[in-house]
C-alpha cells in the first residue's frame, strides 16, 4: 500500500497537471480519436515547456550579465574615486613640502603610488641656467646647407648640450 501511494504521489507531482490538462482539453475537444489526440496534445505541450525553460534560462542569463556588468561598472567607479584621492593626497603632500629634496620625494613617492609603477623618473624639461660663474655658450650660427648630391642622404644636423 505504501508503495501505491508513493507511485500516486511521484504520478500527481510530475505529471499531474499535464494529464490534467490534456485529459480536460480531450474531454472539451471530443475527437474521434482521443488517445491520438490526447498524445498530440501532450507532444504540443512538452515543446510548450521546453520553450518556457529556454526562455527562463534565458532571463536567468541575461540577470546574471547585467548583474556582472554593474558590479563592473561599480568597481569602475570606485577606482576612479580612489584614485582622485589618492591624487588630491599627493596634491596635498606636495603643497606641504619645504625643501626642494621634500618635494622631489613627494612628486616620486605621488608618482609611483598613482600609477602603480615600481620606479619613476622626474626630468626637467625646461632650459635651465647655467651654473654661478659661468656663462652659457653663444648660440652657434646655423651653417649654410650644403648642397646634398642627389640620391644621397643628408647628414644629421648637430646636437647641443643643454644644461642639466
Amino acid at each position: 500500500f505504501k508503495q501505491v501511494m508513493a507511485d500516486a504521489q511521484y504520478l500527481q507531482e510530475n505529471v499531474g497537471h499535464a494529464l490534467t490538462a490534456g485529459l480536460a482539453s480531450t474531454a472539451a475537444a471530443q475527437p474521434d480519436d482521443p488517445v491520438e489526440y490526447l498524445a498530440n496534445w501532450l507532444l504540443k505541450y512538452l515543446a510548450v515547456e521546453e520553450k518556457k525553460a529556454k526562455v527562463k534560462e534565458a532571463e536567468k542569463q541575461m540577470q546574471a550579465e547585467k548583474e556582472a556588468a554593474e558590479k563592473a561598472e561599480t568597481a569602475k567607479t570606485d577606482e576612479q574615486t580612489q584614485l582622485v584621492y589618492k591624487i588630491q593626497k599627493v596634491k596635498d603632500n606636495i603643497a606641504a613640502c619645504t625643501t626642494v629634496d621634500k618635494l622631489y620625494g613627494a612628486v616620486v613617492e605621488g608618482l609611483m603610488e598613482t600609477t602603480k609603477a615600481a620606479n619613476t623618473y622626474v626630468a626637467l624639461l625646461e632650459k635651465r641656467a647655467p651654473p654661478e660663474g659661468e656663462e652659457e655658450p653663444p648660440e652657434p650660427e646655423p651653417e649654410p646647407a650644403a648642397e646634398v648630391p642627389e640620391g644621397e642622404e643628408p647628414p644629421p644636423p648637430a646636437k647641443r648640450q643643454p644644461w642639466i
